[in-house]
């Protein structure tokens, strides 16, 4: 019997998790070894906020199976604090701002080098913790990371780093 909740209901192995992302199991492989293998991002550096940031792109490929991973977990974000206000649909900076509204003063805290410092083991962890088995989260896992850690640049990096923090 499975413990497995919400998206991971019916999710106990990696066909499972090919089928209910809507490709075939060999392509869930391919993007991991071209993870694996160093090919899967294209690295490039931009100005974000006036801090130079190293960004890991996806290639068309991986950045596709990644926004299906994405569109996957999505359902979770509902279910997340109600003080997480980044990458939610609900959310914004003037509903993360509103109740600070008239106060005396507002500290505003930026976690250093967050996404490289999210590894492999925290994002297993996280989906651990929301339902998925070992397996699948160690699937999930190789597949949105670069280089073991959580690549900024990758679409599914945002909601990942939610449900890390959760």
């Amino acid at each position: 019997m499975s413990t497995s909740t919400g998206p991971f209901s019916f999710i106990s192995n990696p066909q499972h998790l090919a089928s209910a992302l809507g490709v075939q199991l060999d392509e869930l492989l391919t993007v991991k070894a071209l993870i694996a293998a160093g090919s899967a991002y294209d690295y490039r550096q931009k100005s974000i906020h006036g801090k130079i940031r190293a960004l890991a792109v996806p290639t068309e490929r991986v950045g596709s199976l990644q926004r299906r991973i994405t569109d996957f977990l999505w359902p979770l974000s509902l279910e997340l604090h109600p003080a997480c206000h980044g990458y939610t649909s609900d959310h914004s900076t003037k509903t993360n701002a509103a109740p600070h509204c008239g106060a005396l003063w507002v500290q505003r805290l930026d976690i250093q080098d967050f996404y490289p410092s999210t590894d492999r083991s925290k994002i297993i962890l996280a989906l651990s913790a929301v339902g998925s088995n070992k397996e699948i989260a160690e699937a999930i896992s190789d597949l949105v990371t670069d280089k073991n850690c959580l690549p900024l640049g990758a679409p599914s990096s945002p909601l990942i780093s939610n449900l890390v923090l959760t």
